[in-house]
């Protein structure tokens, strides 16, 4: 069995950190899993990996003072960086071929980057099972909810995967 788990990872280590307690836990008891993480962790390679588990590593995306998406090291647009992590995300999923994608938090991820690859998974790997991994609590529910309407979550998570999974 193939998993690929996808966490944006753009602001700390949390996120990642919560991802890998999963995996860890599945290769523990999945025999023959291998795992696939795509993240843009800029702390990915500190921490301890499982054996069964590789990960591909996204240009770093950060916030600025005010709150706005920027390059975190490259000299880049974030816009760029959005597209080229994009690419990436789907170049692996074309050539991973998972059984199983795994994503954290955000139904289309960080601005949207994986649309195309949920797209392309529907379209030409629809035996893929696409999983969505949210926290029991996000924020509170009052900010959640309109987060959620906002940005058409409930739609796209309708739409886009097999299963949520909290």
């Amino acid at each position: 069995m193939k998993l690929m788990v996808y966490s944006h990872d753009a602001f700390g280590l949390g996120n990642i950190r919560r991802m890998l307690t999963i995996c860890e836990y599945l290769l523990r008891t999945l025999p023959n899993i291998s795992i696939l993480v795509v993240s843009g962790s800029p702390a990915l390679h500190t921490l301890k990996l499982p054996e069964g588990l590789d990960y591909i590593k996204l240009p770093c995306l950060g916030r600025d003072t005010s709150g706005q998406l920027e390059a975190r090291y490259l000299k880049s647009m974030p816009e760029t960086l959005v597209r080229l992590r994009s690419h990436l995300i789907l170049t692996a999923a074309a050539h991973f071929e998972p059984d199983v994608l795994l994503v954290d938090k955000k139904p289309q991820g960080l601005r949207n980057e994986l649309k195309a690859t949920l797209g392309y998974l529907r379209r030409h790997c629809p035996n893929t099972k696409r999983v969505l991994l949210l926290r029991d609590i996000l924020d509170t529910p009052a900010a959640t909810i309109q987060q959620w309407h906002k940005n058409n979550y409930y739609q796209l998570t309708q739409q886009q995967y097999d299963q949520v999974w909290v």
